[in-house]
Parts: C-alpha cells; structure tokens; sequence
C-alpha cells in the first residue's frame, strides 16, 4: 500500500494485514545514518488464544513494500456481506496459491469470493469439507468476520453466524436454480 494511500497513521488508528485487524499502540522515532524514522508498533486488535503477546513493527519508510491497508468503509462492508447469498455463474476450481494471494494482498473482496466458491462448491455436491479445506475455509471466514466486526463494532463471532446465515442462503438459491432446469 502506498504511503499516500494509508495516510498518516497515529497511535489508536486500525489497519489491516493478512485479513487481521491490528491497532497501533505506539509510534517511535529511530536515529539512522540518513536522519530520523518512524517505526510503527501494532498488535492484534481481537485477541485469541495464540496471539495474546504478538507485537509487530514496521518502519514507516518500508509501508509501501506491504499489503498494510485501512480497513474497508462501513457501506462498503455492507454491500460485500450482502452480497454473499448472489448466484455464482461458474464452478471454477480454487487453487490454494490464489487463497494465499488473497490473504497476502488482504484483499476482502477476493477473499469473500472464494469462500463462497469454497463453500457453494462443495455444498453443492453434498459433501462434507476435507480437514485441510474446513481449515482454509474457517481462515478465511475468520479473517472476513474480524474486519467486517471492526467497522460494523460487532463482535467476529455474530459476523461469522451472519456469513453462515448467508451462505446458506445462497445454497438454497443455487439448489432452487438447478431444479428449474
């Protein structure tokens, strides 16, 4: 993300990296050969059980090498969420270099996508998840759920219901279109 793009981050503001909502909870000044740089300090905004004591840092220098980003608009989460029961016009196979590229790029848009390709496809077909794709599939809604908890000040836990509630929907919408054919 683009320096220009992110603003001025300060002390209390949210951003989004991996699909995790972090704070940053200070903002340092370093000496270097060149002059001074500020060094921005973050951690987890929801805390789980595995990231109690994460502490990430960035120069601020460096942000534009990363997928750090504002967290999407009010509106614009309420449309993407709404969106999640639509009718997908195409059963395309999911590889997981594209999941990851979505988690990497923090893309929301994208990674709501392939949960619904996730979870229509194999819904669909009346199948259970494998280990391995339950896994992926809970990362993603987990990561959706955390970012869309944060701009609507929810908790992640009624986003996830609201994305069930949803997809599930959607479901029925697939099977109501395949038996009119």
């Amino acid at each position: 993300m683009k320096k220009e793009e992110l603003g001025i981050l300060k002390v209390g503001d949210k951003i989004i990296d991996f699909g995790w909502v972090y704070r940053i909870f200070k903002i340092s000044s370093q000496k270097t050969t060149t002059g001074r740089k500020r060094i921005i300090y973050f951690r987890p905004y929801f805390k789980k059980g595995g990231n109690q004591g994460l502490v990430c840092t960035v120069p601020e220098d460096n942000l534009s090498e990363t997928n750090i980003r504002r967290p999407t608009g009010k509106k614009e989460i309420g449309i993407l969420l709404r969106r999640i029961p639509n009718l997908i016009r195409s059963a395309e196979e999911i590889s997981p270099g594209r999941i990851q590229q979505a988690i990497s790029d923090s893309d929301l848009t994208e990674m709501i996508k392939l949960l619904k390709y996730l979870y229509y496809n194999r819904k669909s077909e009346g199948k259970d998840f494998t280990v391995s794709q339950k896994r992926t599939f809970n990362s993603l809604a987990n990561r959706v759920a955390e970012e869309a908890a944060l701009v609507l000040d929810k908790k992640p836990e009624q986003i996830k219901e609201k994305i069930d509630r949803y997809l599930k929907k959607g479901l029925g919408n697939i099977v109501k279109t395949s038996e009119k054919k």
